[in-house]
């Protein structure tokens, strides 16, 4: 199931979700399908609950597909994106799961679950000219600082900024994002002050915590507000500054957005920009390049021969892979050659998603199983 936002609640009980989720990690990774569309309710009227049933799953099935087109897209290209007629529609569903299913005599609801076929999704995007991304990135935590008068504040229960992004939604996202317990070993790790100078000691602990790959400190302040005659916020200036930190080294960005509202939906507004922003630059760096395909000779240390499965499954679920051509195999180790789109750079951070980590040594390319993060 493809997660985005998920907080786990501020309850000292919940402390050995953590060590759960950290062992589960591996599995969540790589079972997600970024052809699959959860959680479309639908809810049809008809003359009859057969008719509205009908109307119901077709409606279903077209909601999904958007948001697989847009899921796997760059946003500048979601208003050219192709539609389907009905019939055309049914060519590239692959299967429908149905869900809390409900009807009366001319009702219909239910909660459906859509898998595509993905080289129809492929074709279709690709003769429409559209760029599109398969990649799906490992989950990453959050920690929203926000900017008051009386200082940064990172785990105050009222933080307007970390509700904020507890309450995204974005069932077609490709960067899921989970949100820390906030318990009293959140509390001891890391201060807001800690987490804006970018300590690395206490971001490598909360990483380690949650056994993820990277951390977003997302910094928020509003200033140059606007005041309606009672006192109350209906506009300002959004200075956000989003610091990753990850395998790839610090990264930042600072970006300012004019909004109007009160504080809180300048605050949801911020969250919802930041995440397309993060979203739009992992889909701009994995886009599928069919014009430029490589060759790549590499290594495979095994212990046994079930770890060449291990790491061919693997392989066979990374999209910019085209062909896998097996050189040699032994019990110590296997060569394989790669046929891949796009360049070595780009191809070893698809299979970083995979726990699989590529990687030149001594002028040879290695490939092995990677330490599990989620």
């Amino acid at each position: 199931m493809l997660l985005t936002i998920r907080r786990i609640a501020r309850d000292h009980a919940m402390v050995a979700v953590v060590s759960l989720l950290a062992c589960l990690a591996a599995g969540d990774a790589l079972a997600r399908d970024i052809f699959s569309v959860e959680g479309i309710a639908v809810d049809r009227s008809a003359a009859s609950a057969a008719e509205a049933r009908v109307q119901a799953l077709r409606d279903g099935q077209r909601e999904a597909l958007g948001l697989l087109l847009r899921r796997l897209t760059l946003k500048a290209d979601h208003g050219r994106l192709p539609s389907l007629s009905d019939t055309d529609l049914t060519t590239v569903v692959k299967s429908i799961g149905i869900d809390n299913e409900k009807t009366s005599p001319t009702r219909y609801l239910a909660s459906l679950s859509v898998s595509f076929k993905p080289n129809e999704i492929r074709s279709l995007l690709r003769n429409a000219g559209i760029p599109f991304s398969e990649t799906l990135s490992k989950p990453m935590l959050v920690l929203p600082v926000y900017r008051t008068a009386g200082g940064p504040v990172l785990w105050d229960s009222g933080s307007e900024w970390f509700n904020a992004w507890a309450a995204i939604e974005r069932p077609d996202s490709v960067i899921p994002v989970i949100l820390p317990l906030g318990d009293i070993d959140d509390i001891a790790t890391i201060s807001a002050d800690a987490a804006l100078a970018g300590n690395q000691e206490a971001i490598d602990r909360m990483v380690a915590r949650y056994n993820v790959a990277e951390l977003l400190v997302a910094e928020a302040a509003i200033v140059d507000t606007t005041v309606d005659g009672n006192g109350t916020v209906n506009g300002g200036q959004l200075a956000l500054a989003l610091y990753r930190y990850g395998a790839g080294g610090p990264q930042s960005r600072v970006e300012n957005f004019a909004l109007s509202g009160t504080t809180a939906e300048i605050l949801a507004q911020g969250a919802r920009l930041s995440v397309e922003s993060l979203e739009d630059a992992w889909k701009a760096d994995n886009l599928l390049r069919f014009g430029e395909e490589g060759v790549l000779s590499a290594l495979v240390p095994l212990t046994d021969l079930s770890g060449w499965l291990t790491v061919r499954d693997r392989l066979e679920r990374a999209a910019a892979v085209r062909r896998i051509d097996l050189a040699a195999l032994t019990v110590t180790d296997a060569q394989v050659v790669l046929h891949y789109l796009g360049s070595p750079e780009q191809l070893a951070v698809a299979l970083a998603q995979l726990d699989l980590s590529l990687a030149e040594e001594g002028g040879y390319w290695t490939l092995r199983v990677a330490s599990s993060t989620r």
